[in-house]
């Protein structure tokens, strides 16, 4: 299966600066088994290593640019 895995995952939104990768994601507990495996844990990391980079407030990031870079880094989509 194919599961999406959204941006918002990664912060909370109300320290517009933070970041949480892996195994502490948020997510709904249909989703915490797909979320705490390795490949996941890996791709949410590059995603918000690359975010961290690229924005101080990452609720402003541009979420296209973030996609274009990822791809460009091979990451898994």
């Amino acid at each position: 299966p194919v599961y999406h895995l959204p941006f918002r995952i990664l912060h909370g939104g109300r320290v517009k600066n933070l970041l949480a990768a892996g195994r502490c994601v948020s997510v709904t507990d249909a989703m915490w088994d797909i979320t705490r495996v390795i490949p996941a844990c890996a791709v949410t990391g590059q995603a918000a290593g690359l975010a961290a980079a690229l924005a101080q407030d990452v609720t402003k990031l541009d979420i296209n640019q973030l996609c274009s870079l990822l791809r460009r880094q091979n990451a898994v989509f």
